[in-house]
């Protein structure tokens, strides 16, 4: 039983530890979702007030002062690809948030049975649990994957974007 024992703490820990760095990565990613929202809402709403008020007829150096920072605005966007990185990240932090949600609905569904057995001092309580948490802890990892495969693909498409060659 010791050797199952230190197999249960090890499965607990490894899922404790992936759970702590995808919440981690999941705060990261919001932030910086939050960020990007902020600055696109910032450079629509700068952008509409600039087309507004050169609509207005206003003298032409401030017209024209008005339309480089129209310009400046739009060309930080495409050059730094916000618009386009706040679709990625949004995305990811929904996979993420789904994931965990599954991860956690699956692990509550099944942690009833298993807990009428450790209540009943049955030994298979700990190979279920095992069993459950392995299983969680496989999904998370798998999703956590494919969510950061996604993101590094994006990361080289909007570098891509970036390019000046004809193709």
């Amino acid at each position: 039983m010791a050797g199952s024992g230190s197999a249960f703490a090890f499965i607990q820990r490894q899922f404790a530890e992936l759970s702590a760095s995808v919440t981690t990565r999941l705060h990261a990613l919001r932030r910086e979702r939050n960020l990007r929202a902020l600055l696109a809402y910032g450079f629509k709403i700068l952008a509409a007030l600039g087309g507004l008020y050169i609509a207005t007829g206003p003298a032409k150096g401030i017209a024209q002062a008005v339309g480089v920072g129209i310009a400046v605005v739009v060309v930080c966007d495409q050059v730094f690809a916000n618009h386009f990185r706040l679709i990625q990240v949004t995305k990811a932090v929904h996979a993420y948030e789904k994931a965990m949600r599954s991860v956690k609905r699956r692990h509550t569904e099944a942690l009833g049975p298993l807990l009428a057995l450790r209540d009943r001092a049955d030994p298979s309580f700990e190979a279920g649990i095992n069993e459950l948490n392995n299983a969680c802890l496989t999904a998370l990892h798998s999703q956590e994957g494919l969510i950061e495969d996604a993101l590094a693909a994006a990361d080289l498409k909007a570098l891509e974007r970036l390019s000046l060659d004809d193709k």
